[in-house]
This record gives C-alpha cells, structure tokens and sequence, in this order.
C-alpha cells in the first residue's frame, strides 16, 4: 500500500506541476520569456520575441513579433497563431490543426544545386492539417543579389492537400491552385497563372535565365518534385502574340536544364525585338525595358540597335527550345511562318535552324553565339531560297526570283561592337526577272524618261523593263562591307553600284554609275550618291560632271536653240553586262547557294 500511495503522490505532483506549468505558459509575462529561450536554444540564433501565451479553450499558441537571426534576412512572424488537435498524438493525424500565419519573413538562398536555405521547414507541413498565411515575404538570395516574393494569401492543407495561394515580385504575380503532393511536401501539381511585365525578371528570381519579354500572362499545369518542374498545356499572350507547349526545368545539375517545346498561331515579330534591343510597336501594353528601347532608338541616328549580350544569363543555363509559330505578322516583310530551334550548352548558344518562310521562298540561317570565353564570338549563316520579288511592295518596283547567302563572323557582346568587327560575305542574285523602269531610269538621271513616265504610266500597272541580271555582293572584312561588286542588267540600261558601308559608324559611300543602252532626251551627266547612314540616308547627285553639262548647254543655246539640247541626248551605246559571268562569280562567292526561283 505504501507503494502504490508513493506512485500515487508522484503522479498527483506531477500532474499539478503540470497544470502550473500550463497556468503559466498562459500568462504572457511568463511565457514569452520562456518562448524566446526556448526557440533561441533550438535555434542557435539571436531571438526577440514581444508576446507569446497558451490558450487554453480551443487549445492553442500564440506568438506575436517573433524574429530570429538569420544569414539572409531575419526570419519574422508579426503574428502566428496555432491551434491544437486532441487528436494529434495519434499515429498519422497532424498534431496542428490550424495554423496561421501574418507578416512573416524568410530566406532563402538559391545557388547551385544548394535551392533552399531556408527551404528545408517545408518538409515538416505535415503536422499541420490547415494553414492561412497573409503576407509572407522571401528574401531569395543568389550570387549575392537578392530579390523578394510575398505570398499575398495562401491558405490549404499543407500535409497533401487542396491548396490556393496569390504572390508577387519580380513584377510577377503568380496564382496557384492545386494540391501539395504526398504527407512530406514531395511537390505540387494544381493550375498555375503568371502574369508579369518581363518574363526574364521572374526567371532571374527562381535561379533561372529567359530572355526579355512583353508583358505576359501563360496559364498551364505545373507539377513540381524536388528536381523537375514542369509547365505543361501552356495557354498564354506574350505581348500580343499568343503561346502555347509546354516547359521543363530540371534542377540537381551544376546547371539548370530548360527543356521547351513552344507555338504561337499567331506571332507578332515585334514582340521580340525586346529580345536584341530592337524597337517595338505594340498594340497593347509595353514594359519599361520596352519603352526605355524604343526612347534610346527615337533619340539615335542608328540603326543597328544598342544593346549587349547578358552573359550572365547565357552562362546560367543549358537549354533545349524548339518554337513554331504557324502565322508571322511583320509589318512589310512577307513572312508567314517561323521556325526556331535552340540549343544552348556550357555557355555556347546553337540556332540550327532560325528559318522564316515567305508566301514564296525562305530565309533559313545557322547562327552560333560562343559565350563561353570573354569576348563572345559570332558566326552566321544564312540562305535566302526562292523568293519572289512579288511579295514585296505589291510587286511595284521589282518581280522575279531572288537567291542569296549571308556569312558573317564577328565578336563583341554588343551588337554594335560585333557589327564593327564583322568578316565575310553577303551575297543576293536575281535571274530573268523585271525592274520597273521608273526606277532603271531615275538612276541612270534620264529626266526626259522620267518625265515621260511619271505623266503616262498607270501607278496600278506600272511599265517594267527586263532584267537580265542583278548581282549585289559586298565582301565585308573588319565592319567595312564593299560592293563587290552590285551590277544590275536590264534591256534599258548597266547599274553598277561602287563604295562601301561602315558597318562601325554606319556612314554610306556608295556612287551608282549608269550606261544606257536606248536614245533618251534629258540625260544628266554625273551619277547618283548615296551618302548618310543606314538610318538616314542621303540620296544626291555627283555635280562635277553636271555642272559642266549645265556650262555646255548654256553656251550651245546662246547659238542656236535646238542645238542646246544635244548634251543631253545619250547615244545608248552601253553593252550588256557579262551575267554569265557575274553569276558565276555570284555562285563562287557564295559557294553552295541555292538556285533562284524561275520567272
């Protein structure tokens, strides 16, 4: 008996220790003190701690102004409130009910393979039946930069449960709906919506690299384990071109692999040129790089854009893209569909092919960015195929076929740099087609023809002379592209274009030096120049030679009048030009190149 009374004493005292001990813990002056020690034991970090106490119906914790020290960002809790289950000391049932959490803040660091300090805490949501979180912000840190993603409002079953949740950064907000994956936290899986001004900010705050976009919204299904992401059946608007297909990240490498299988039905090509520093003219919203892009453009006499190569986004990834759009707005270019495939692997960015495809013919190009070193280098590739002149300008000022290649190598990480430092060849020929002869005839400053054409042609059916050969190719070493040579044969007249293109400060010198071959009256003497730049071209006349002609017209008509007509009167003796061959020289320079389309 007095063993058992003994046991019974114990027992007694312990549980009376026990409810002072709960009495207490509800008396905050009591039990924020011991709260604070308690976590800061746990922890091994600084803790402040303004109010805690134990309720006691419903059972359960409250906190209030908790931080804990963290490497990052301090960890914070404005407000949290916990409620307990009866239940929960049971096998397999969570031992919080509730839970819920206002004002919170948490870093994490992304790095590597090294995605989550402060990311490991997701693995034990599975004593919690229920959470609401209001206001949760991470410091996400990578490579010493960091950026911040709150959590608007969350609420769901965090232990493999339904679970809806709004956040925000990188001027992204993201809303998912779906499930948590599994009693540990394996994943998720629920419908995802993105919505943002530029698609590369929100990437860069995941550890990933994207190029620049539009403003976006892609809707899709994600599922997302611990090394594979997947977005698939995408469903979006990228400035104002739709997208579709479907994307992968795998992590768990020394890089990110991006795996993307895209379309677009309808693209409009102005939405990338955010891509290479192009202006943009959008019918719907624009972001700032965009309006930033197209201010620096309208304030420059430049044409080739501004802008460099992001190394550190190029070096981040490796990539696999594959992109189709079925239809291709492009404003004047006849473009019809677009064909791209990427791969990018140690820094070295491989198009094979970029291919855009016309109502009648194709640009098909190779192009390899090696960024793998310093300076980044530059090789392009590039084949224009049966191509109509037709296609262009309602077939007004030119028809027939049209073949050519560009190659090009280059280096710098700006596009201006690798444009001044550019080597090689571009190379286009045109066979049995049509100029119009307005044109043949202004360059050849036959005024008399052009007069006569200006006051009898039809501008819906305008008169066109036969082409027996055009040829225009400019052999390009160190960013100075010289004609070598342009020629254009027609049945009226020999255009030989001579001079060269800065490709460094993008200035002109070109002189178009013209033979006739038919009698014509109101000839000037001299030959067109074409000076300025890429962007603003000037187009005048050499007035050496026609300032001599002007001189001999005025002293022959203080003769005789009629003889006053005589200087401009061209003979047309000009011979043909040898287009056999020029094109074979065409064929030699570039090589392999792709037959023109027949007339």
């Amino acid at each position: 008996m007095k063993a058992q009374y003994w046991v019974l004493t114990i027992i007694a005292a312990a549980a009376l220790l026990a409810a002072a001990g709960l009495i207490l813990l509800t008396m905050p002056r009591f039990a924020t003190p011991l709260s604070a020690w308690a976590i800061e034991t746990a922890t091994g970090r600084d803790t402040t701690l303004d109010h805690a106490r134990l309720k006691i119906f419903p059972i359960g914790y409250e906190m209030r102004a908790l931080e804990i020290q963290g490497d990052i960002a301090p960890y914070r809790l404005g407000a949290m409130d916990l409620r307990f289950s009866p239940l929960g000391i049971l096998p397999g049932r969570a031992l919080i009910a509730r839970a819920s959490v206002t004002d919170g803040q948490a870093g994490i660091r992304l790095k590597g393979e090294d995605r989550g300090e402060g990311g490991d805490f997701l693995k034990n949501l599975d004593e919690i039946a229920r959470a609401e979180i209001e206001n949760f912000v991470f410091v996400v840190s990578r490579d010493g930069d960091t950026q911040e993603f709150t959590i608007t409002t969350a609420s769901g079953r965090p232990a493999g449960g339904d679970v809806e949740a709004v956040g925000s950064g990188a001027g992204t907000t993201v809303f998912f709906n779906g499930r948590i994956a599994g009693p540990q936290v394996d994943g998720l899986r629920g419908a995802l919506t993105v919505r943002g001004e530029n698609f590369a900010d929100f990437a860069d705050l995941l550890g990933l690299a994207a190029p620049d976009t539009p403003p976006y919204e892609l809707n899709g299904e994600l599922s997302a384990g611990e090394d594979v992401w997947r977005l698939q059946g995408i469903d979006g608007i990228v400035g104002d071109s739709d997208l579709g297909g479907d994307f992968e990240v795998r992590l768990g490498r020394d890089r990110p692999l991006i795996i993307a299988d895209l379309q677009s039905t309808n693209l409009e090509l102005d939405d990338l040129g955010i891509i290479i520093g192009a202006p943009s003219r959008v019918s719907g919203e624009t972001n700032a790089l965009q309006e930033e892009i197209n201010s620096s453009y309208a304030a420059s006499d430049r044409l080739i854009p501004d802008s460099t190569l992001d190394l550190t986004r190029i070096r981040a990834v490796d990539a696999r893209v594959d992109f189709r759009a079925d239809s291709v707005q492009a404003g004047p270019l006849p473009l019809q569909a677009l064909r791209l495939d990427m791969n990018l692997e140690d820094g070295v960015m491989r198009f094979a092919p970029i291919a855009f495809e016309a109502e009648a013919g194709n640009l098909e190009a190779e192009v390899v960015i090696d960024a793998s070193e310093e300076t980044p280098r530059h090789d392009i590739d590039g084949r224009l195929s049966d191509v109509r002149l037709e296609q262009f300008a309602d077939g007004r000022f030119a028809q027939g076929g049209l073949a050519g290649r560009l190659d090009i190598t280059a280096s710098g990480n700006g596009f201006r740099q690798a444009a001044s430092s550019a080597n090689g060849a571009v190379t286009l020929y045109a066979q049995d087609g049509r100029i119009r002869q307005l044109g043949s005839e202004a360059a050849g400053l036959d005024l008399g023809e052009v007069l006569l054409l200006l006051l009898t042609e039809d501008p819906q059916d305008p008169e066109f002379t036969e082409l027996n050969c055009a040829v225009a190719r400019f052999a390009v070493e160190d960013g100075l592209a010289r004609a070598a040579p342009v020629v254009f044969d027609s049945q009226d007249s020999l255009i030989v274009l001579d001079g060269t293109v800065n490709l460094d400060d993008e200035s002109l010198d070109l002189t178009v030096e013209t033979d006739a071959k038919d009698v014509s009256w109101g000839s000037l003497l001299g030959d067109p120049v074409i000076r300025g730049t890429l962007r603003n071209p000037a187009i005048g006349v050499d007035a050496g030679e026609t300032a001599l002609q002007a001189g001999a017209a005025a002293l022959l008509g203080s003769l005789t009048g009629g003889l006053a007509a005589l200087p401009f009167v061209e003979l047309g003796d000009g011979r043909d030009a040898d287009c056999e061959a020029l094109l074979a020289r065409a064929h030699g320079a570039a090589q392999t190149l792709p037959e023109p389309a027949a007339q």
